[in-house]
Parts: C-alpha cells; sequence; structure tokens
C-alpha cells in the first residue's frame, strides 16, 4: 500500500474510502472520503459528514491510504492477570498452565523477576499512553445497547459503529471526538450517531439510568 501524501493535482483517491487528508488552511489532519457526483465530479467529505470540507470553509490539498491498525504481536497479547472468583487479582506467567494463576507478593518470595519486570513493562506503557492521551476508554462496545432519551420517551438502541477522528460538535466548532453509529430497536433500518460526551446527558448505558434522568427531566419542567 502506498503511504505517502498524494497532492489531489497528481491523483484523486477512490471513491466512498476512508483516506487520512491534509486540509490547506487547518493545521490537523482528519481522516474523510472522497465521492462523486452524477455529472462526474467530486469533492471530499470529513469522515461520514454529509457536507464537504468546501461547505464548511475547508480546503484538502492532499491524501494518503489509511495505514493498517496495529497490532500487539500474539506474545504481547497474552493476558496477564485475571481476577480470581474471590476479587484476587493473580498474575499468569507464560511457564504457568492456562487454569493457574500466582499472587504479586509469591512472584516477589519465588524471585521470579522477568514475571515481575514484563508487569512492570505492560504497565508502564499503559499508564504512559494514558498519560499522553493516546489509550481511550470506550464507555460501551459494537452490540451494546444503549438508552437514548427522545423527547419525552426512551428509545432503547444497539450500538452498530463507533467511529474515533475530528469531528465539528453540537455548535459547530471542530474538536476531537469519538461517535457512535447505533441502530434503533424499534426501526432496525433507522441509524443515528451521538457523541461520547451524550453518554449520561441524553444517552445511557442502562435503562434505569435512562429513567431516573428522564423523571430528572420531567421534574424539572414541572418546575417551569
Amino acid at each position: 500500500m502506498e503511504q505517502r501524501w498524494i497532492p489531489v493535482s497528481e491523483r484523486l483517491p477512490d471513491a466512498d474510502k476512508y483516506i487520512l487528508v491534509s486540509i490547506e488552511n487547518f493545521i490537523i489532519l482528519d481522516i474523510g472520503r472522497y465521492e462523486t457526483d452524477k455529472d462526474g465530479s467530486g469533492a471530499f467529505y470529513p469522515g461520514n459528514d454529509d457536507k464537504s470540507y468546501v461547505e464548511y470553509g475547508l480546503f484538502v490539498n492532499a491524501w494518503m491510504p489509511l495505514p493498517e491498525p496495529y497490532r500487539e504481536s500474539e506474545d504481547n497479547m497474552e493476558r496477564l492477570t485475571y481476577v480470581a472468583e474471590n476479587g484476587e487479582v493473580l498474575f499468569h506467567p507464560a511457564d504457568l498452565p492456562d487454569d493457574e494463576g500466582i499472587t504479586i507478593t509469591q512472584l516477589a518470595k519465588d524471585g521470579r523477576y522477568k514475571a515481575l519486570e514484563e508487569i512492570a513493562e505492560r504497565l508502564a506503557n499503559r499508564e504512559q499512553a494514558e498519560e499522553q492521551g493516546l489509550l481511550l476508554r470506550l464507555p460501551c462496545k459494537v452490540g451494546d445497547k444503549v438508552y437514548q432519551i427522545s423527547e419525552n420517551f426512551i428509545e432503547p438502541c444497539t450500538v452498530e459503529t463507533i467511529f474515533l477522528g475530528n469531528y465539528r460538535d453540537r455548535n459547530g466548532n471542530w474538536c476531537n471526538m469519538a461517535e457512535i453509529h447505533y441502530d434503533r430497536d424499534d426501526c432496525p433500518y433507522v441509524s443515528t450517531e451521538i457523541y461520547f460526551t451524550d453518554i449520561g446527558e441524553t444517552v445511557f448505558l442502562t435503562e434505569t439510568e435512562a429513567e431516573a434522568k428522564l423523571k430528572e427531566m420531567e421534574g424539572e419542567s414541572d418546575v417551569l
């Protein structure tokens, strides 16, 4: 796969594929797509937005294919810890059977310093990524059920896809946000999008939380 910036004057990307775009009058890179019209002309669009970059006053000057997602090697992906039924955190060094674990205290007593170094390295990498803003904790995953308050009722929805990138918020400002697309359970062909910032405000991870928020909103409405 060609991994270099391709000026739009040199070549345009294939239509309807997500790409990385460079914007002439904006310093932040973005994930967008190129679409052609019936008359053969085309335009660049941010993410899954219906408005083109030009409509936002932004001008794409180059693009490149998205790189392959980062994946750790199988060795690094092996889980080091698990929680026992009694709530105790146990560590699972590679030389132990799959169904056995050991406490960190026992690791130290046994002088298993290589395992301790591996645990410390994994923890350090995770904390560094979190400190640098590279670690994202998703509030939900694809397939989860969420509950959206729409006017005066609750709509159960199933998370369909999750997008990460630069989006315009509800005030029209560019910002780094995550966006969730989901299908309404009562109308599976209707897909809606929300921002992570909507969770806890108009979208909830449990029906109980949504019902409590709806009652709170109804109480505020009665006061007004």
